[in-house]
C-alpha cells in the first residue's frame, strides 16, 4: 500500500512539474545565445540583391548605391550575393556619415575571391588617398599576399596625420573560390583586430583615435579625390555585411561565423 502511495505522489508531481514548465514557457521567452547581435548594431546589407540598389535591413536605411552594375551570384549564407567584376570597376558606395566612423566598432562581412591578383584589392574602405580623407581601410595586398586591416589616426588633436597602424595575416589566408568570415574591431586608442574565419585574431596597438574622415564608405574599392582608383577594385562575392558601434566579443564573433554557415539578419 505504501509502495502504491509513493509511485501515485511521484506521478502527481511529475505532472504538475510538467504544467508548471509549459505554463511558464508560454509566458516568459529565454534570450537565444545570439541575442546580443543586434546591440550596437548600426547596419546589416545582405547584398542579395540582383542588381540596383543595396538595402540596409536594420533601422538606420544606408542603403548602399550601385556603381556600374555589381551583379548576383550564387551566396553562403543567403541564396545570393553581390557578385563584383573588377573587370567593370563594379562597386558600392555610401556617402559620408559619422554612423558608419564611430571610435570603436567591428564589421562582419562574407567574402569570396574570384581574382586575387593585380595592385590592390580593397574589400572595405573609408578612405580617400588625399591625407585629410582616410579613416580605415581593409585590403588584399598581392605583392606580399597578405591582407591588412589599416586604421588612419589622427595627430593627436582632431586632425589628420598620425600613423597608420595595420593589423596583418600571415601570407597567402585566401584563395580565390573559397567563403571566407572576415571581422575586423578598432576599439579606441587600444588595438585593431583582424579575425578570419572565427581564428586567432591579428592585432595592431592604437595609440591615438581614428581621424573622422568626410570620404565615402565603399565595398569593393577605395578612391582619390572622391573617384575610384582604377586600378583596384574587389573581384568576387560578398554578403551579409554588418556594422557595430562597439567592439564584438570573441564569442559574437564565433556566433556570427556558426560553423562556417553564417546569420541572416533574421537569426541574429
Amino acid at each position: 500500500m505504501k509502495l502504491a502511495k509513493y509511485i501515485f505522489l511521484l506521478i502527481w508531481f511529475g505532472a504538475v512539474a510538467a504544467a508548471t514548465a509549459t505554463i511558464v514557457g508560454a509566458f516568459i521567452s529565454f534570450p537565444s545565445a545570439t541575442s546580443t547581435l543586434t546591440d550596437g548594431l548600426v547596419s546589416y546589407w545582405p547584398l542579395n540583391e540582383a542588381s540596383g540598389t543595396r538595402s540596409d535591413s536594420h533601422s538606420n536605411s544606408l542603403d548602399l548605391t550601385d556603381n556600374n552594375t555589381v551583379g548576383q551570384g550564387t551566396g553562403n549564407v543567403y541564396a545570393n550575393a553581390a557578385d563584383f567584376e573588377e573587370t567593370n570597376s563594379e562597386y558600392l558606395t555610401r556617402s559620408s556619415t559619422d554612423l558608419l566612423q564611430p571610435l570603436s566598432f567591428s564589421i562582419s562581412m562574407w567574402v569570396k575571391p574570384e581574382d586575387l591578383t593585380g595592385s590592390v584589392t580593397p574589400l572595405i574602405s573609408k578612405h580617400d588617398s588625399m591625407e585629410s580623407q582616410q579613416s580605415y581601410i581593409l585590403y588584399y595586398y598581392p605583392p606580399t599576399a597578405k591582407l591588412y586591416w589599416a586604421i588612419y589616426e589622427s595627430d593627436g588633436a582632431g586632425s589628420p596625420g598620425g600613423s597608420t597602424p595595420q593589423a596583418s595575416t600571415g601570407s597567402s589566408p585566401m584563395s580565390s573560390g573559397s567563403w571566407y568570415h572576415i571581422v575586423v574591431t578598432c576599439d579606441d586608442q587600444n588595438q585593431s583586430q583582424l579575425i578570419l574565419n572565427d581564428g586567432t585574431p591579428f592585432t595592431a596597438s592604437l595609440t591615438d583615435s581614428m581621424y573622422q574622415s568626410s570620404s565615402d564608405f565603399g565595398i569593393g574599392a577605395y578612391f582619390s579625390e572622391g573617384s575610384p582608383i582604377s586600378s583596384a577594385y574587389f573581384d568576387g562575392l560578398m554578403e551579409a555585411v554588418s556594422f557595430y558601434n562597439r567592439v564584438l566579443t570573441a564569442a559574437e564573433i564565433t556566433s556570427l561565423y556558426n560553423s562556417g554557415a553564417g546569420l541572416k539578419y533574421t537569426q541574429l
